[in-house]
């Protein structure tokens, strides 16, 4: 169950990164690649970010880069426990801080609010959205965060929630680094997260596309992380997989084109 959290040894980007031990990211000192955590949800082991200096950075080595482009629409989608912290922290970043293209997703606490920040930047001005009260802490849940159809939405297990104050922009990151369970400055505090990740997946739609990222597709990842880690019960009745995991058959027509 924890194969898929193992280091393969090819020397790519891999969220157990060996090489993430003791890496230095400026002011903030060494970071620290996340552990595999003892068996949970349906007996599979996270991948555990302690809050204090754990996490994954793709420009290490930097052929690990990414090719964002110029990306409309974006979902971060994973199985998650999220502790309460006091604090809003990064679970991940694109781009480096402050430079138009880059985006963020926060999650936290503060005050009384549960919420999810998402910030993008263009023009040299960032927009700030929040999606409050969205997810429980300390509980094994699906969490989806990010832009679907044009707006900035957040789900937690298969209700969907829409920001507030929202501005939604394109994220135009070209070539760039992604960190996971930190925001990566150099120069200042990086905002650990503390969480417990089962599993998770970024998707991007460039502009160049003609998919888009759309409820359905939403729902067809909840469908399939509910019957894996056995969430269906947190599914609300009406979700399209409350019943049944989605079958490839949904997605492609009967020829298998």
């Amino acid at each position: 169950k924890n194969e898929s959290w193992v280091k393969d040894g090819a020397g790519g980007w891999h969220t157990l990164e060996d090489t993430m031990d003791n890496f230095d990211f400026g002011t903030s000192g060494t970071g620290s690649a996340p552990s595999v955590g003892s068996k949970g949800q349906n007996n599979y082991n996270p991948a555990v970010f302690d809050g204090s200096n754990d996490l994954t950075f793709s420009n290490n080595p930097a052929s690990s880069k990414l090719d964002i482009g110029t990306t409309e629409d974006f979902i971060l989608a994973c199985v998650i426990s999220i502790a309460d912290t006091d604090s809003v922290d990064t679970l991940l970043q694109i781009g480096a801080v402050n430079s138009n293209g880059f985006c963020r997703i926060d999650l936290g606490t503060s005050g009384t609010d549960r919420k999810v920040n998402i910030t993008t930047r263009a023009s040299n001005t960032n927009a700030v959205c929040s999606i409050q009260n969205l997810f429980t802490f300390d509980d094994v849940g699906i969490l989806i965060v990010g832009s679907v159809g044009g707006s900035h939405i957040g789900r937690w297990n298969g209700t969907q929630v829409t920001a507030i104050g929202q501005t939604r922009r394109a994220i135009d990151g070209g070539t760039t680094n992604v960190t996971l369970g930190a925001g990566y400055t150099l120069v200042a505090d990086t905002n650990f997260c503390d969480v417990d990740l089962y599993e998770s997946c970024f998707i991007i739609e460039k502009s160049t596309s003609s998919a888009n990222i759309s409820t359905a597709i939403c729902e067809e990842l909840e469908g399939y992380f509910a019957h894996k880690f056995k969430l269906t019960s947190k599914l609300p009745d009406n979700h399209a997989y409350k019943s049944v995991p989605p079958r490839l058959s949904s997605v492609i027509d009967q020829t298998g084109s």
